[in-house]
């Protein structure tokens, strides 16, 4: 309260003499008013009186609010755009940053299995590459296998076996590499080892991949070739890009014009490309 009368009191001055108003007294009966000097005790003559003008404190006009209001507005519609991509390259960031460790884990389990990469699926137990990954212990609590810019939340299927009664299911954001496993032009399952791979730079180990039968969810398997419905690469970040894990564990953002064109000569190419980023050769 008394910060509201000093306040009042530095509004309402005389233009002369700087006395206060003395109606202010009448207006809001407050007895701490009384203090406050009536106009006709002002030291100047009574002839102030009849001139005697109030002067109100200069504040905000409506013009100048809504100027003010126009600023902010542009300035707000200016950064708005430009906070939108900050946050995006943050994700594409952390997506790089799950595909080099997810890198690292598969040299680790290189190490352990004499070279030979793991399957996408094993024919018997069932058990997906990113569930032993898991079991083994090598990706912690499997958060690395979701990309910040999926539109939908992981999720935990059904148990199918024992093995994955707790782990993350199919609907993962990285898909392997299925030519490691099956020989396309072959026609025939093939374990891969690294020592088979002879440009382990410009291989595909794993990618941001997207099941074309359940969209919007990911998938763990990435076909080297371009799927009218299934498993296969997919553009997730700006610009149509697709970030690419490759074997020798860096990784790396590819460009399409459009995810149409992700498997061409430009980008991802295919397993029939010569040469191609798929094939071990």
């Amino acid at each position: 309260m008394n910060t509201l009368l000093l306040a009042i009191k530095r509004m309402l001055i005389c233009r002369h003499c700087h006395c206060h108003l003395h109606s202010l007294h009448r207006f809001y009966g407050f007895h701490r008013l009384r203090k406050f000097r009536r106009p006709d005790q002002c030291s100047m003559e009574k002839s102030c009186l009849s001139s005697c003008r109030f002067e109100f404190k200069a504040g905000f006009t409506l013009i100048e609010l809504l100027v003010v209001i126009s600023i902010i507005s542009v300035l707000i519609a200016i950064l708005l755009p430009v906070l939108g991509k900050a946050r995006e390259a943050t994700k594409t960031v952390q997506c790089f940053s799950n595909q080099r460790q997810l890198g690292i884990a598969s040299h680790a389990y290189l190490q352990d299995s004499e070279g030979d990469f793991q399957r996408y699926e094993d024919l018997v137990t069932r058990e997906k590459w990113h569930e032993l990954l898991l079991k083994m212990d090598m990706v912690g609590d499997g958060q690395l296998f979701f990309c910040p810019n999926r539109n939908v939340a992981p999720i935990v299927a059904p148990a199918t076996t024992e093995l994955d009664s707790s782990i993350p299911s199919g609907f993962i954001s990285y898909g392997i590499n299925m030519d490691f496993s099956y020989d396309f032009l072959g026609g025939f399952w093939r374990p891969t080892n690294l020592d088979d791979i002879r440009q382990p730079v410009t291989t595909i180990l794993a990618l941001d991949a997207i099941n074309t039968t359940a969209e919007p969810w990911g998938s763990y398997i990435a076909y080297p070739y371009n799927r009218s419905a299934g498993n296969k690469g997919t553009v997730r970040h700006p610009n149509n890009s697709c970030n690419v894990l490759w074997v020798d564990g860096h990784a790396s953002m590819i460009i399409a014009s459009e995810e149409l064109y992700l498997y061409t000569d430009e980008a991802l190419t295919s397993f029939v490309h010569d040469p191609n980023y798929w094939d071990r050769n």
